[in-house]
């Protein structure tokens, strides 16, 4: 077992806040450096399918990145910048059919229970999620549903990392037909965990 350390000594292993921005940058060029620079067969630990560990660590880093860049927009009091939309098609995969079929997810007691079908209008693609008590599946396609969303790839990625609000957001076009009360259940059940 692996200690790990509380959120102090998280925190206190950073940088001061007037050295974050070069502190960032510095990370960020280090991690493009020793991704362009790997070995495409390099051998290393992954948890999601892919091509390659390269391929990978390459998109888990490009979504992790991603995500809080939207939360840095979000804390600024800024809309977040769009995604092109084949970046966020591949970010929704790699939640919902990576992270969301690595085993069927508990939900809890109070999850209402039905499904989500998401459709990507700027992609042709689409994606249906069933969430219940006892946990959620997911896949490809869009199917009869409980609750249709419908919109730019960029708001359904944002949406499903909890990321946008779909009934405050200031520029979603997301479009809903039927149970808008299943995205709440989303939002306050289904998170990315390392338990």
């Amino acid at each position: 077992m692996v200690d790990e350390p509380d959120e102090a000594a998280l925190l206190s292993g950073g940088p001061p806040d007037d050295l974050i921005l070069s502190w960032v940058a510095e990370g960020h060029a280090r991690l493009v450096g020793l991704l362009s620079s790997a070995s495409p067969d390099v051998q290393c630990w992954t948890f999601l399918p892919a091509p390659s560990p390269l391929a990978f660590w390459a998109r888990r880093q490009a979504h992790e990145t991603a995500v809080h860049r939207v939360d840095a927009e979000l804390a600024a009091g800024v809309s977040p910048t769009p995604f092109d939309p084949a970046f966020a098609v591949d970010g929704t995969d790699e939640l919902l059919l990576g992270f969301f079929a690595r085993g069927r997810r508990r939900g809890a007691p109070d999850v209402s229970a039905g499904t989500i079908s998401l459709e990507a209008t700027d992609a042709g693609c689409g994606w249906t999620v069933r969430i219940s008590p006892e946990g959620i599946e997911t896949k490809s396609g869009v199917d009869e549903s409980d609750l249709l969303v419908r919109g730019p790839a960029s708001d359904l990625y944002l949406l499903m990392w909890n990321r946008l609000q779909w009934d405050g957001y200031p520029r979603t076009s997301l479009e809903l037909v039927g149970r808008p009360d299943l995205l709440s259940s989303w939002r306050d059940h289904f998170h990315v965990t390392w338990s």
